[in-house]
């Protein structure tokens, strides 16, 4: 990798994901969203039968109306321009060694002024007091301690984590084959944009960027609904993200909002009719059927909006659903059931900038998260 590129992202630990796979367990098999896309109830599912790896898939079947997190994918932490800094729990830990034990001389283990021998050169001298040894025979009649772990301060979800291959949404995205012209000129399931309308269209996921969905049951749920799909029923317990309609009364004054979803249409419209019934906030809804299958995950071409890119943009978790268009893409934090989330108030201050653009959006959004550098420099 180059130097000195760096994207404004960082990694979270396997803890999380291995929340989301116990709590977002779909009952149908394939279900889960693989590797990229965008369901999480944001992510993708199982690839077309038959589709070879890297082929372009326009409606690959599905098992699942919602789309679910891939338990290998990296969830990728955004710090925003008005985000509060974290500190780093891993420098922590590094800094102040944690008291694991304590040795024969009473220091601590792995502190800074314990050595391993300090408890071999006290036992020596004790021998040397009590049988009268000569100092040099009581150091081989001492016992040895035994070998010690290498030190480490790393938690054991994060250990772990070395143990499974860990999905690059970033290599997976430079490695992406080229949309073809067909792909380019799909026809778009919006009308037009209306006049009057603002210049710029944003477009939002709606799983574990607005919402996070399971169809098993979630504790605090806000909300459940039922939805028939592939003739099963499934109730659907729903949290919504904090701050998230203080969010969408905000960016609708400002963007012509489209949520754009690689979940099914038949779970989708039944849950947003709840969250804006008079469709208030969101215009237009595009669903699964749009996304592009790669390799089994939901890409998000944004050609299909029928908007010109240049003022256009989305805001999703998943950074490979927007791998087409990445200088399109504001990437935001996952979220699942974190009461003091902050992320989508935090947006608002670079959204603020973004509807200020005149002519094109895309080199505001590369200069802010640097995406397309750090992507070339792999």
């Amino acid at each position: 990798m180059k130097k000195g590129v760096k994207p404004t992202t960082g990694v979270a630990t396997r803890a999380s994901e291995r929340k989301v796979r116990e709590r977002a367990k779909i009952s149908q098999p394939g279900s889960q969203k693989s590797k990229a896309g965008s369901m999480n109830t944001s992510s993708s599912s199982s690839a077309t039968p038959g589709t070879p790896p890297g082929k372009l898939s326009r409606n690959p079947s599905p098992s699942s109306p919602i789309a679910s997190a891939s338990p290998k994918a990296r969830r990728i932490r955004i710090k925003h321009p008005a985000a509060q800094t974290k500190p780093n729990t891993r420098q922590t830990q590094a800094k102040n060694p944690p008291p694991l034990k304590k040795g024969g001389s009473g220091k601590k283990l792995f502190s800074p002024s314990y050595t391993l021998d300090d408890d071999k050169q006290e036992t020596t001298a004790s021998l040397a007091k009590t049988t009268r040894m000569p100092k040099r025979a009581a150091e081989k009649a001492a016992p040895k301690p035994p070998p010690q772990p290498e030190e480490t301060h790393e938690s054991q979800d994060e250990q772990y984590s070395f143990e499974e291959d860990e999905f690059d949404p970033f290599l997976f995205i430079k490695n992406l084959p080229p949309l073809t012209q067909e792909m380019k000129n799909r026809p778009s399931p919006l009308p037009k944009k209306h006049p009057k309308a603002p210049k710029i269209s944003l477009a939002l996921d709606l799983d574990e960027t607005l919402v996070h969905c399971s169809v098993e049951p979630l504790s605090n749920a806000e909300l459940t609904f039922t939805v028939t799909f592939n003739g099963v029923d499934y109730e659907v317990f729903v949290r919504t993200r904090p701050h998230l309609h203080t969010f969408l009364e905000e960016v609708s004054k400002w963007f012509e909002i489209i949520v754009f979803t690689a979940s099914q249409q038949v779970y989708a419209d039944k849950l947003l009719d709840i969250l804006d019934p008079e469709h208030k906030y969101i215009k237009h809804r595009v669903f699964r059927d749009s996304c592009v299958c790669v390799d089994g995950n939901y890409l998000k071409d944004l050609n299909i909006l029928g908007r010109d890119l240049r003022h256009t943009a989305i805001v999703d978790n998943s950074v490979q659903a927007f791998g087409f268009q990445l200088n399109n893409g504001i990437p935001i934090e996952s979220w699942f059931d974190d009461d003091k989330d902050n992320e989508l108030l935090n947006l608002l201050e670079f959204l603020k900038k973004l509807k200020g653009v005149q002519n094109d959006v895309r080199p505001l959004i590369k200069q802010t998260f640097r995406l397309e550098d750090f992507v070339k420099s792999l």
